[in-house]
């Protein structure tokens, strides 16, 4: 799906993508009126801004088939995005980039797989409802304020092998509790 293909569509509520998408680029959905998007198998990048949502984003779920190949969610991908509840990221992903799901305040949880070797700066700074976050061994670096600002945040629990917790990754959790 190339660049801004279906950028500030605001009537577009529902899309079908092929089987063999395996790029979806920069801005291709950016402010469009998507409420749920299954996204195919094969999608191996998720460009910067694909899906950033403005003032009428009404996202709520986004769904990776099984055995999903994608390997980066690009900086901003789902950012704004008030509305979203639900996203199950796939076994294979290896990089959240910078803000990528910033301001997602619906969001009530995120399952980092195994295969997450590095959260961006910002990633999912102020979602407000993740009540805890589970750091998988994969991880080497959490970015500066990945996690700052997430009000609803109470337990973290990080596995051996981190190397770098930057600047302001978990500033601002004003209910986090338990660090483990």
């Amino acid at each position: 799906v190339g660049i801004g293909a279906f950028a500030k569509c605001v009537k577009l509520t529902t899309i079908s993508l092929p089987e063999s998408t395996t790029i979806i680029s920069d801005k291709a959905f950016e402010a469009s009126a998507l409420n749920a998007i299954v996204l195919p198998e094969g999608l191996v990048t998720i460009g910067a801004n694909a899906f950033q949502a403005n003032s009428s984003g009404k996202l709520q779920s986004v769904t990776f088939e099984e055995n999903g190949a994608l390997k980066t969610i690009s900086n901003y991908a789902f950012a704004g995005n008030t509305w979203l509840t639900r996203i199950d990221l796939p076994d294979n992903i290896t990089t959240i980039g910078n803000y990528a799901f910033d301001g997602c305040t619906y969001l009530p949880h995120i399952t980092l797989p195994d295969s997450v070797e590095s959260i961006g700066d910002y990633a999912f700074y102020n979602c407000d409802s993740i009540t805890s976050v589970s750091i998988p061994t994969s991880v080497n670096t959490i970015g500066t304020a990945a996690f700052s600002y997430c009000d609803g945040l109470k337990s973290v629990i990080m596995a051996d092998g981190l190397d770098s917790i930057k600047t302001s990754a978990f500033a601002y959790c004003n209910n986090l509790t338990n660090l483990l």
